[in-house]
């Protein structure tokens, strides 16, 4: 479960705000994604990203939630709650960076009921800005 959840961060679809907050955005190209989690090391992969991605949930979680989203200085704290078919997952994500080049996104799951898996992960995706061919 865990990899199928990482797998899901990668690739992102559509974009939210909530309160007038706004939501990151990364710059349309391909990027490099580094994902770090104690249930999987290191996983390195490429990636296009276009204007439609969704930084905030990724893709086949479900029903989400509107997304609180907060600033705090230059970061940006988004949480949600998803509902999918083996209960509820809530997001947790604090962001950093200039989106064009770089970004950080630090992001807790707890799962209800936990499945097969942990009951939470922790994830950090490391992302870097590769150019404009995919």
């Amino acid at each position: 479960m865990a990899v199928a959840v990482l797998a899901a961060f990668i690739a992102l679809p559509e974009s939210a705000s909530s309160a007038g907050n706004p939501v990151p955005v990364r710059k349309s190209g391909q990027w490099e994604l580094k994902t770090i989690s104690g249930a999987t090391g290191t996983i390195v992969t490429r990636v296009c990203i276009t204007p439609a991605d969704n930084i905030i949930v990724p893709a086949g979680r479900g029903t989400c939630l509107e997304p609180k989203v907060e600033q705090a200085g230059d970061q940006t704290i988004i949480n949600t709650v998803c509902k999918t078919d083996d209960g509820e997952e809530r997001i947790s994500t604090l962001f950093t960076g200039d989106f064009t080049t770089w970004y950080r996104a630090i992001v807790k799951m707890t799962f209800d009921p936990p499945g097969h898996g942990p009951p939470n992960l922790g994830v950090t995706i490391e992302g870097r800005y590769l150019g404009e061919g995919c």
